[in-house]
């Protein structure tokens, strides 16, 4: 009985860490930089980079994606350790 409260614990704790990972990535993924707007036009107030843009889209995409894959990986070991403590 005390092998399954010492997995229970060592579960909790990666999910928990694998959650604070997951919001680490999505942080990062927000930190895109977007050109700058004028209210009253609509329009880019400076030249825009499409490449530039492309690859921030890309860069955030990717983030996203490793960011889900963590998350994820919480919600597992959130599942492994309901069933843990009904033991």
């Amino acid at each position: 009985m005390m092998t399954v409260k010492i997995a229970l614990v060592a579960v909790n704790i990666l999910g928990a860490l694998s959650a604070l990972v997951a919001a680490w990535f999505w942080f990062k993924a927000s930190q895109t930089k977007l050109p700058e707007i004028d209210a009253a036009t609509g329009r880019p107030t400076a030249p825009v980079s499409m490449l530039g843009m492309t690859k921030d889209i890309v860069d955030a995409a990717r983030l996203n994606r490793t960011a889900a894959c963590w998350s994820g990986a919480a919600a597992a070991l959130g599942a492994v350790s309901l069933l843990l403590s009904s033991i």
